[in-house]
């Protein structure tokens, strides 16, 4: 079996920087180029790995993060022999991600990430593998189908709203490359695809899907003479309407007798995917042997239980503190009620004529009295802070602090969490 490919990286037309990347079997683009393109074939009687790495992060360098997710995939799978491609390119993402989250935690002091969309060749199949939106078509039998994941809220939308959603909407993502594991479980989709003798595949980013529908990318790859032809008519039809982003496209076929075999790579559940487990430093990652793919998570250099550079403390921990807030706040209004209704009644009822002095045994019997309520009222009080404290301990499992302690200030990341998300 060969596989032919066409690969392109171009910068678009708004752009100032090209935060794309591709690994094309051991193909990178240079480092300072803004459009690169190449053409080759490749035998397919060993593996072979095809990546499309859409960065993001605006001017905190998405362009780095797609660089180190390449380089990642360079020093791992030149190491690969064979026998594992979920989990070879599972290892892939973990430890890219992981070289991410140390430039953000030490250089950066901010947000980027990318997203990774790959495909790997092996004994006679195609194997998938991606993390975020960049998309993975596969044109079989005149029929053109995402085989990718598509990782971003477009399914929240779906479940709440139905089919009564602004479908051109650009969904933020919910997995990608440069994610902390306090954030969130890194999960890449994994599927295998049985191939034949003249289909087409398609890696792109989504400056491609954003500018072309899909009836129109099955329409330039169907009427295509070659790899390259069909490349350079989606490029050139991106540009045309707009260009508005980076266009990176990895466009190959296959050719040649497709091996028919019973190969059957180990499978991973899609929703207990973990970590594999891995010790390299960050300038040399190694690939794990076949068959020693672990499910241990990865260590970083920084506590798990602090939040990522750029973001604030979770919900989760003010809501109790807003709750008791709410209690403490409801109780004190109830009490300066009764306190005001009480001294207001006093008054009303216990008035005397102003030329009349009360008598000392009067006085002592009123100050006596309302003595009585006061403590009537902080006996409630104190009955209603226990409560309270009951609250509080149904809700976090722990005894409240004292009250002396002070709230801890959190910042407002929601712009910088825009920017990070809208850059896609």
């Amino acid at each position: 079996m060969e596989i032919k490919v066409y690969s392109v990286c171009h910068i678009g037309k708004i752009r100032e920087k090209n935060q794309d990347n591709f690994y094309c079997n051991g193909i990178m683009p240079g480092t300072e180029s803004r459009n690169f393109k190449y053409g080759g074939s490749f035998d397919a009687s060993s593996p072979l790995l095809f990546g499309v790495f859409d960065g993001m992060g605006g001017h905190l360098y998405g362009e780095r993060a797609s660089l180190y997710a390449v380089q990642t995939c360079e020093a791992l799978f030149s190491k690969y022999k064979g026998g594992d491609p979920f989990g070879a390119m599972n290892e892939i993402c973990f430890a890219a991600n992981k070289l991410i989250c140390d430039e953000m935690e030490n250089v950066v002091k901010g947000r980027m990430g990318s997203t990774a969309s790959m495909l790997l060749f092996e004994q006679g199949g195609m194997f998938v593998c991606n993390l975020g939106d960049s998309p993975v078509f596969l044109l079989h039998r005149g029929k053109l189908r995402r085989v990718s994941c598509e990782h971003t809220e477009r399914r929240n939308y779906e479940q709440i709203f139905g089919d009564n959603y602004d479908k051109n909407k650009k969904f933020r993502l919910t997995q990608h490359l440069g994610i902390f594991p306090n954030e969130m479980e890194l999960s890449p989709y994994n599927s295998r695809e049985n191939i034949e003798t003249g289909d087409r595949f398609l890696i792109c980013s989504d400056g491609v899907t954003d500018m072309i529908s899909d009836e129109e990318i099955r329409g330039i790859i169907m009427s295509a003479d070659s790899a390259e032809e069909a490349a350079e008519r989606l490029l050139n039809t991106a540009l045309d309407n707009g260009g508005r982003d980076n266009i990176t496209i990895i466009l190959g076929e296959i050719n040649g007798e497709v091996p028919k075999t019973n190969f059957n790579p180990p499978a991973m559940n899609q929703t207990e995917q973990t970590a594999p487990a891995y010790n390299t430093s960050a300038d040399n990652p190694q690939m794990s042997a076949p068959g020693t793919f672990s499910s241990q998570a990865p260590s970083y250099n920084y506590a798990q239980n602090s939040p990522a550079p750029g973001q604030a403390g979770g919900k989760t921990g003010r809501t109790p503190l807003i709750i008791i807030a709410a209690v403490l706040v409801t109780i004190a209004v109830i009490i300066s009620g009764i306190l005001v209704f009480r001294l207001i009644g006093n008054s009303g009822g216990e008035a005397q004529p102003a030329a009349a002095a009360p008598s000392s045994t009067q006085s002592q019997s009123s100050t006596s009295a309302y003595s009585k309520q006061l403590d009537d009222i902080m006996d409630k009080f104190s009955k209603a802070a226990d409560d309270v404290n009951g609250i509080i301990v149904d809700i976090t499992g722990e005894t409240p602090p004292a009250a002396e302690a002070t709230t801890p200030v959190t910042e407002d990341n929601n712009v910088e969490e825009n920017d990070y998300q809208n850059e896609y």
